[in-house]
């Protein structure tokens, strides 16, 4: 839509049915950056309509994917009203299965110095009593190291704060994620689905890139990670052909 890769569709109905067709059991919900304030997770009336419609197909929303924050910063004069969406979407959590909010630090609003990291931790401390309390867990996806992250979420300072893992992401920047889902194991709370050569943004077809899935299911399973696997990955013009040849391409990884 408008040249975008992502985005919340308004007939949101529709999508639990494609999900069930194709045989998945949970999808993540997009909060959306454009006409945000539609979004009926804002609402109590909106979010018993989501809950209703989880319900009755047997797809759950997983978690809740805050795409509002790839073009809004929890940073300078945008810090406030970022902070205030982050409050609602913790009551909007809810709606998911895994009480799991994602915020993107990326691209041009991915931290680039420690004192960006420092604003931004300070400010999500702000609502980690408030996440705590309702059992909401607040991951992040960055642009960060294994080290990297784990000093930022020391800032933060809770146990409901920390990572979730894009695994084609993370192969494009080098990282070596067999050994970085080691490293901050039991802060891995969501994964997405991606794969992509290494210093190269496109994505590939799941196992067409350089993502070593294999390594990071074992890693995975070592770590005891139980959460939800989100396909966040290639698709072309015939974009339902490509999700169930990745759907398929996982789950014989996941029976291996």
């Amino acid at each position: 839509m408008d040249g975008r890769f992502q985005f919340s569709p308004e007939d949101w109905a529709k999508e639990f049915s494609i999900a069930k067709d194709m045989g998945s059991d949970a999808i993540e919900w997009l909060f959306d950056w454009v006409d945000f304030e539609k979004s009926p997770l804002l609402t109590q009336a909106g979010r018993d309509s989501i809950k209703e419609v989880a319900k009755s197909s047997g797809i759950a929303v997983s978690s809740i994917c805050a795409d509002y924050y790839m073009k809004y910063t929890l940073t300078g004069q945008e810090a406030d009203d970022s902070v205030d969406i982050l409050k609602k979407l913790i009551e909007a959590a809810e709606i998911t299965s895994e009480k799991l909010i994602l915020i993107p630090l990326l691209e041009k609003n991915a931290p680039k110095t420690k004192e960006e990291k420092s604003e931004i931790a300070a400010n999500i401390k702000k609502v980690m009593p408030e996440a705590e309390k309702r059992g909401v867990k607040v991951a992040f996806e960055t642009e960060m190291n294994a080290q990297e992250i784990s000093d930022f979420l020391g800032e933060i300072g809770s146990e409901n704060a920390g990572v979730y893992y894009d695994i084609g992401n993370a192969t494009s920047y080098g990282f070596n994620c067999v050994e970085d889902i080691r490293a901050l194991r039991s802060k891995v709370f969501g994964v997405h689905a991606k794969d992509r050569k290494v210093n190269d943004t496109q994505s590939k077809m799941l196992g067409e890139g350089d993502a070593d899935y294999a390594g990071c299911f074992r890693s995975l399973q070592d770590i005891g990670f139980s959460g939800t696997l989100i396909m966040q990955a290639w698709r072309g013009e015939n974009y339902l052909d490509d999700a169930k040849k990745q759907h398929a391409f996982l789950k014989n990884l996941l029976k291996s």
